[in-house]
């Protein structure tokens, strides 16, 4: 038998893998990735089976720069409101026009007469879209308007933003 007939039968009966390498720089390349890969396992294994699987992923990319006077919070206002389904650029810059800041937004709940026309707070916000002769209104209706309610006035970590 010669040497690849044996490491094939080897890894057919035992699970294991093989590779062959021409030269010892390539083996030591191999053996620094697999290094590497057994370094790193552990955090992605963490990040793969966190509980947060709801949670928009971290990236760099978009990021809302604010600097110590509080230039961008406006923007980063805008963005959290994105985050909602059906809330694109239009309905959260028009929510931003009306409340500049989730501060802004909660004590209006907070001064509502009732529990319901707070979570209706937003519904009625005029939406514009498109541009030039195109343009059209809407509002932006009860259901995402008592989404962000219940997202900025629940104390219960294990509601369901999505059945409600």
């Amino acid at each position: 038998i010669d040497v690849e007939t044996a490491l094939v039968m080897a890894q057919l009966e035992c699970g294991i893998s093989h590779r062959l390498f021409s030269d010892a720089e390539k083996v030591a390349l191999y053996i620094t990735q697999i290094t590497k890969s057994l370094a790193e396992a552990p955090s992605k294994w963490e990040k793969q089976n966190s509980s947060f699987g709801w949670y928009a992923e971290g990236s760099s990319t978009n990021c809302v720069k604010i600097d110590k006077s509080g230039i961008g919070l406006s923007k980063l206002w805008i963005q959290q409101l994105q985050q909602f389904n059906n809330a694109g650029p239009e309905v959260a810059q028009a929510i931003a026009r009306e409340y500049p800041s989730p501060q802004a937004l909660i004590q209006a709940y907070q001064h509502s007469p009732s529990e319901k026309e707070a979570s209706l707070l937003l519904a009625k916000i005029a939406v514009r879209r498109g541009i030039g002769p195109l343009v059209s209104t809407r509002c932006i209706g009860p259901e995402l308007s008592k989404k962000i309610h219940l997202f900025l006035t629940t104390t219960d970590p294990e509601i369901n933003l999505g059945q409600k």
